[in-house]
């Protein structure tokens, strides 16, 4: 799954989802092709990755949580 390299989505995702997928870069995040998927770390990843931009935009970002605070719910 590739994200915006300009983003410090990957990073974040690494520190709190460092066991659960490889990395590549910070450019994207490795799924497995066998076997189960992680979904609860995966739906985390996917829910910050969507909401993102609506997270960091304008005076708006400072009532959304931050990056890190999201993944950790």
């Amino acid at each position: 799954m590739f994200f915006n390299c300009k983003t410090t989505l990957v990073e974040n995702f690494r520190v709190h989802f460092g066991n659960s997928f490889v990395f590549e870069g910070n450019r994207a995040l490795l799924l497995p092709t066998t076997g189960d998927l992680p979904t609860e770390p995966l739906s985390l990843c996917l829910r910050a990755a969507l909401t993102y931009h609506r997270r960091t935009a304008g005076s708006d970002a400072t009532s959304r949580p931050p990056p890190a605070a999201l993944l950790r719910r």
